[in-house]
């Protein structure tokens, strides 16, 4: 299953990757059928929100109609534009997901 915008960072410990060998692959191909995900993400509910909202945030930027530089914050004194923010939550989740790469390599050895 792609899933471009975690594609595009080249980031792979994602729940779709997990377990590739595994004997529930029919049954996971299953309840995404029904269901629309697999039982992977409920492992890591954390993890698969951070992944959704990546997403999510991604494809609104790229796709909306609204001047994203309209509205503004007041962010602990700072006053930043809505793409301010955004920028600064997919930074964060870019992080978060660079860290657990890492940390899944370091599992591996």
């Amino acid at each position: 299953m792609g899933r471009k915008y975690l594609d595009d960072i080249g980031y792979t410990n994602r729940h779709d990757t997990w377990n590739p060998d595994d004997t529930r692959q029919n049954q996971w191909a299953r309840e995404r059928e029904i269901y629309g995900f697999d039982e992977r993400e409920t492992w890591s509910l954390d993890h698969a929100f951070a992944c959704w909202l990546y997403e999510r945030l991604k494809m609104y930027v790229e796709i909306n109609v609204v001047d994203l530089n309209y509205h503004k914050f007041d962010v602990d004194g700072e006053i930043l534009t809505q793409i301010q923010v955004i920028e600064s939550i997919l930074s964060l989740l870019e992080s978060a997901f660079k860290a657990s790469e890492n940390a899944a390599k370091y599992d591996e050895s």
